[in-house]
């Protein structure tokens, strides 16, 4: 995985959510919610179906699955009266493609066992950083289209 800074509060922070018992998913939508002041968790407890590569370690990252929600939090239609923004699907390529791109030295795959490299033991040294690093870039994407 590509280098990049990491906060150490910022870390210290998902070390705490996990401590608390959550993961991937469900620590990226806490970070949203708790920088609104916002309380839900109907919405976390969702939320972790995604967690774990959807709960069995054999399918799609949590960081990505849960980015994309994150995405989807701020800039998708989430009631009859509203429209998603215009850029939502190029948004969410271009997390996808960075996700890939950020993770070319396990073989680019969004694959959550990949990731750890088929070794459940590696989830401490992996997660956390790709956690901190898929919420760096949710950020970026929408500070730059001025949902955030």
């Amino acid at each position: 995985m590509s280098e990049k800074k990491v906060e150490f509060d910022e870390l210290e922070k998902i070390f705490d959510y996990y401590h608390d018992g959550y993961q991937c998913a469900q620590v990226l939508l806490l970070y949203a919610l708790e920088a609104q002041e916002i309380e839900n968790p109907d919405l976390i407890r969702a939320m972790g179906g995604l967690n774990r590569g959807m709960s069995n370690y054999r399918s799609i990252c949590g960081c990505l699955s849960g980015g994309l929600c994150l995405l989807s939090y701020f800039a998708n239609k989430g009631s009859a009266d509203e429209t998603a923004h215009p850029d939502y699907d190029e948004m969410a390529a271009e997390l996808y493609d960075w996700f890939l791109q950020d993770n070319e030295d396990t073989g680019g795959s969004p694959m959550c066992m990949d990731l750890l490299e088929n070794d459940l033991s590696q989830r401490a040294r992996v997660c956390p950083l790709l956690i901190s690093r898929t919420f760096q870039k949710c950020l970026e994407i929408l500070e730059r289209k001025g949902l955030v």
